[in-house]
């Protein structure tokens, strides 16, 4: 039996997939409305059936990852659709990230004009699982609002599957570039992916340069502090992405310059040390 789109019970589908571990079900309100971080791009028939001829990001639509003990599921939903396709854990083979990538994400301020949909940027309830629809048609086009869409630079990553069927599955989704770091460490933790290995996001360059350790205290707290507290803010955000285009250049022309180095240290990153720590 197939029960990757199988309608069942919440207790059947529990029985099969074990309990939920994680919830991948992140939005950001930057814009002033949730919109789902994750965005899905292809790879699932049966969200390509609910879509086509749109894209993810032209809806008002969420995007879910419910981890389970022995599953993953894969959630389209919104106010009136709800779709859902599960694998088993051991059926994922890989996966990639490819970086700094353009994609497609909604255009908030296009959003901000013309949607009023009620979501609310909670849990997805076992419920919504036990639901969701079967094959959609062309009718339920209707059932979401299609807004448009503006390009943005961002992470796209490739869930590798091979089921138990002998079917080899890709599914690929993205999030904009905030993000990138936040999914990749998740990812990470679940699935033991190294995803974060060698990304130069991980990386802090100028406090690097300056304190001679990335493993210091003065370093780590200032990675603490970018996690913690500016990538909670929009404004936090852009100075993230307007550091890392810079820093990495200008921690090169630092560390060939002492005197200059041990300025920046003294001057200012050890006066904010000593407010963040």
């Amino acid at each position: 039996m197939d029960y990757r789109t199988l309608k069942i019970s919440d207790s059947d589908y529990k029985s099969i997939y074990g309990n939920e571990v994680y919830s991948f079900f992140m939005t950001d309100r930057s814009g002033g409305k949730d919109n789902s971080v994750l965005l899905y791009i292809d790879g699932i028939k049966e969200f390509d059936d609910i879509l086509r001829p749109l894209k993810h990001a032209n809806t008002d639509l969420y995007l879910s990852i419910e981890v389970m003990d022995k599953g993953l599921t894969f959630m389209l939903f919104g106010k009136d659709i709800s779709q859902h396709i599960s694998y088993f854990k051991d059926e994922l083979e890989s996966i990639v990230v490819y970086r700094d990538q353009e994609i497609d994400i909604p255009d908030v301020n296009r959003i901000l004009n013309i949607m009023k949909t009620g979501m609310v940027g909670e849990g997805v309830a076992g419920s919504v699982i036990a639901s969701a629809i079967g094959h959609a048609g062309s009718s339920l086009i209707k059932k979401f609002k299609q807004t448009q869409t503006k390009k943005s630079q961002g992470n796209i990553y490739e869930l590798r599957f091979n089921t138990k069927s002998g079917e080899k599955h890709t599914i690929r989704i993205c999030c904009e570039y905030e993000w990138g770091r936040q999914i990749n460490k998740l990812f990470d933790e679940l699935f033991s992916s190294n995803l974060s290995k060698d990304d130069p996001k991980e990386r802090c360059f100028i406090t690097t340069v300056c304190y001679e350790d990335p493993n210091s205290l003065q370093v780590q707290s200032f990675i603490n502090f970018r996690d913690q507290n500016l990538n909670r803010f929009y404004l936090g955000n852009l100075f993230i992405r307007f550091y890392y285009k810079v820093s990495p250049k200008l921690s090169s022309f630092i560390y060939q310059k002492p005197f200059i180095k041990k300025t920046i240290k003294q001057v200012i990153l050890d006066p904010i040390y000593y407010l963040i720590k």
